[in-house]
Formats: structure tokens, C-alpha cells, sequence
């Protein structure tokens, strides 16, 4: 299925100045992401309560090169991310206690993934096969039609000053999803520099510099429609002393602006 991405926000916070985390990053190598903590917890009639919670734990391991190899995830659900490089060719193995699911990439002469196919398999039995193709524009993923058995879908990706502003997934006439990305504004004094590799707007997804470049800035606020409903999403960053996020608050408002989800995301890096 067409992977999506939304977010909302207006308010944002720093653990330092971004000034100085613009020119301690000039010195500084690339970071990469160790962990990332994600605690969930229960909103009922826009009240939180922080008593009642989950807790998943995201562990990520790279080769010599700074690939990365394998994600261990813990939390609810339990499961393996294996990732293996042969020349142009990617495979992905998500291995679950009761399911598991195999993508095989080809890397183009775009330099990012522009062919891949996904297997599907419950207790053994395969269930579905989706191929995806991609296009890019300047290093920028622009379009992606995923061909499936059962959910064929297309995806249309626009940009603005470097940023992804919008992406819009057809599943038919009348299944749609179409997302909006707000972020700090270039124009002023400090905008926050996207240091993470960020695809999708609350997670820095390690595999993300697969499918072309990321945003230029940190989204603050994402706005998602579907064909039967809405909700908006506001983040709240905290960085280190070099611009990297170590944690993001996340505030969900359905579509009458009562609080529906409350996260927050810790992130390590090495």
C-alpha cells in the first residue's frame, strides 16, 4: 500500500540556538540514528492520560559504509528488518513471529530506487505481490504508482524551496488521500534545518535516502484529508547542540479540533 505522510504544527522548540547548530554542523560528520523511543499514550475527549501508555523501542544497526542493515524493533509487536546490498539491488526482509514480508529494490540511473516488488506472507501462505515504480525530478521523488492484486494506487509528490508541500494517493474515483506539509520559514531569522534524513515528517527513516532527496526544513505541521474524513498533526522539536532532533512532541486534532493522539518520539544518535 502507497505509504503516506501528514503533518501540522505551529509551535516549535529548541535546545539551543540555530544559529550555532547551522555552524557547529559544518564541522560535525553526518549523525546516525541509534534509536528511537516512540511512547503513545490515551486521549479520551482531548484529555490525555499519561498513566495509560504504550512504549515501542526502534534499534538500528549499519555496515562499514553507514548502510543500514537491520532494525530491531520492540514494543507490541515484535519484529526484524533485515536489509542486504548487492550491487544495484536492495532486498528487505520484515520478519514478524506469525507473518513476514520481502521487498526487492533496483537502484536506477536516477541513483534512488526506481523498481521495486514486496511479497506478502501470513503463517507461510503468500497473501499479496505489489509492484512499485518511481519517478524522480532533480533528485526528488515525484510520482510513484504501487500495482497491486488488491490495491493498486498512484501517488503524486510537489515541492516548494525544497520541502515536500504535498502528496496526493488515488485509489480510485473515491479513495483518496491527500496530505499538506507545513514548515520553518525560510525567510526567518533561524528556520530548522532538516539534519536527520526525515521522509516521512515524524520519523527519520534511515532507508528514506533510497527514494530521492529529503526536505530542506523540519515540518511543524501537517494537515491530512481522506475520502471519509480529516485530522491535522503539530510537532514540537527539541535538537541537539549540532540541529538534530532528540525529541518530537506530536498533537493530533480530528476534524471538529479535539485532541485525538498524543505522542512522543526520543531519538539517539551515533
Amino acid at each position: 500500500m502507497c505509504a503516506s505522510l501528514l503533518f501540522t504544527s505551529t509551535v516549535f522548540t529548541a535546545c539551543d540556538d540555530d544559529d550555532d547548530s547551522s555552524s557547529s554542523s559544518s564541522s560535525t560528520s553526518e549523525k546516525l540514528l541509534k534509536s528511537k523511543t516512540e511512547t503513545s499514550y490515551d486521549v479520551t475527549d482531548g484529555v490525555v492520560d499519561t498513566t495509560k501508555k504504550d512504549t515501542d523501542v526502534n534499534n538500528y544497526i549499519y555496515n562499514a559504509e553507514g548502510k543500514l542493515t537491520e532494525v530491531n524493533s520492540n514494543g507490541q509487536y515484535k519484529y526484524q528488518t533485515v536489509i542486504t546490498y548487492k550491487g544495484d539491488s536492495i532486498i528487505i526482509k520484515l520478519i514478524f513471529s506469525y507473518k513476514s514480508s520481502e521487498i526487492k529494490a533496483k537502484i536506477g540511473n536516477s541513483g534512488y530506487i526506481e523498481w521495486s516488488e514486496s511479497k506478502n506472507s501470513y503463517n507461510g501462505e503468500e497473501l499479496r505481490i505489489d509492484t512499485s515504480l518511481c519517478s524522480y525530478n532533480n533528485g526528488y521523488l515525484v510520482k510513484r504508482i504501487e500495482k497491486s492484486n488488491t490495491d493498486p494506487c498512484t501517488a503524486i509528490y510537489t515541492y516548494e524551496n525544497g520541502n515536500l508541500i504535498t502528496e496526493n494517493y488515488k485509489w480510485s474515483d473515491t479513495d483518496y488521500d491527500n496530505y499538506s506539509y507545513y514548515y520553518t520559514d525560510n525567510n526567518t531569522k533561524n528556520p530548522i534545518p532538516n539534519k536527520s534524513s526525515f521522509v516521512n515528517a515524524d520519523e527519520p527513516n534511515p532507508t528514506g535516502s533510497m527514494y530521492g532527496k529529503h526536505s530542506t526544513n523540519l515540518p511543524v505541521k501537517q494537515v491530512e484529508k481522506y475520502s471519509n474524513g480529516e485530522r491535522t498533526i503539530y510537532y514540537t522539536w527539541t535538537l541537539d547542540s549540532d540541529g538534530y532532533p532528540v525529541k518530537c512532541e506530536q498533537k493530533t486534532y480530528d476534524s471538529s479540533n479535539v485532541l485525538s493522539d498524543y505522542e512522543i518520539t526520543t531519538y539517539t544518535w551515533q
